[in-house]
């Protein structure tokens, strides 16, 4: 959500990122809110932000009227998925490759039995 503060808005204006128009809700003549439309909206194939994207904010009166602003937003890149890595994949796809495998929870198990991995305690001193 992204909130607009201004003047004199009206019930009939909507957020337009670009060419694109967002939800938009009216608060009240000083504020509105809208939802931010998605990074594919913009870049084509894009399922997450890869570098920054700014675009340009305008406000669309319900009869067509247009108010650009000097308001832009930018989409800002956040952690994504990473690149595969084949060796991990190689032992994903092996499965029962290994007798004594970990699970992301620390529990290990082999074929027959499961048992608690014991994790070493760090205890830290306050200085």
């Amino acid at each position: 959500m992204l909130e607009l503060m201004g003047e004199n808005l009206t019930p009939n204006l909507k957020v337009w990122f670009g060419d694109v128009e967002a939800e938009t809700m009216f608060r009240c003549e000083e504020s509105m809110l809208c939802v931010v439309p998605d990074i594919s909206a913009f870049r084509s194939g894009w399922q997450w932000v890869r570098g920054p994207t700014q675009v340009p904010i305008s406000l669309v009166r319900s009869d067509g009227v247009i108010y650009a602003t000097r308001l832009t937003f930018t989409y800002t890149p956040e952690p994504g998925p990473r690149p595969h890595c084949p060796q991990a994949q190689e032992v994903l796809q092996r499965g029962g490759g290994s007798s004594n495998a970990v699970n992301p929870m620390g529990l290990g198990y082999d074929n027959q039995h499961m048992h608690h991995q014991q994790q070493p305690q760090q205890h830290h001193q306050p200085m």
